[in-house]
């Protein structure tokens, strides 16, 4: 995931357990909204050798990342597992403790943590939809998500947690007492984060053609 409850509770100074559960339901909902604000995907880009001579299929077909893309994949929810019958997911790549992202499944299409890779199989620490057979050609890519992102995703999570824990769901942006004012931030209306963290983001944030 894009960041561990651990991690969000040392940046945002958070010493008790008691919104641990909290913030695990946010992280993935947060992380969503990364993924589409910035238009990224966050998928490794394969590292060629020096010597290598690139093709027009390289650049502008973007084979670049490390992925499978097979009609041999198959989904296995009761033990969170990706299995692969032409046992070639070592090959491509994926590694333990970096997630994989699934495309063009039927049901399990999304972001999943891996904890174990074998030629032939990936097991997940996230938990799948539903079962599936080989049928279809699924894609299957390595995304690691950069450590500068992981503070404004903190800052985010923090930011719901309030509103969870609120009973009003709508951030002070600024408070007045006579002629004294505080401003605490422009807040966007689609994400409700303030502009500061949402800039933050930018470093990431892909182009969006249409």
């Amino acid at each position: 995931m894009i960041i561990t409850v651990e991690e969000v509770k040392n940046i945002m100074g958070i010493t008790s357990s008691e919104q641990d559960s909290k913030i695990a339901l946010l992280i993935p909902f947060v992380q969503d909204y990364v993924i589409n604000f910035c238009n990224n995907k966050f998928q490794v880009k394969r590292q060629y050798p020096l010597n290598y001579y690139y093709t027009r299929q390289d650049i502008f077909r973007n084979e670049g990342i490390f992925y499978n893309y097979n009609n041999t994949i198959s989904f296995d929810k009761v033990n969170s597992q990706i299995l692969d019958t032409d046992n070639n997911l070592i090959n491509c790549g994926f590694k333990a403790g970096l997630d994989v992202l699934v495309e063009q499944s039927v049901y399990n299409n999304g972001i999943y943590g891996i904890s174990e890779v074998a030629a032939g199989y990936l097991n997940l620490s996230d938990p799948l939809i539903a079962d599936e057979t080989p049928n279809y050609y699924v894609k299957l890519s390595l995304v690691q998500f950069p450590k500068g992102i992981k503070l404004p995703v903190a800052k985010m999570i923090d930011i719901e947690l309030a509103k969870l824990t609120s009973e009003d769901s709508t951030p002070v942006v600024s408070e007045r007492v006579g002629n004294y004012s505080v401003n605490y931030g422009s807040y966007v209306y689609d994400g409700s984060y303030p502009d500061e963290i949402l800039r933050q983001l930018k470093p990431w944030k892909k182009v969006i053609f249409v």
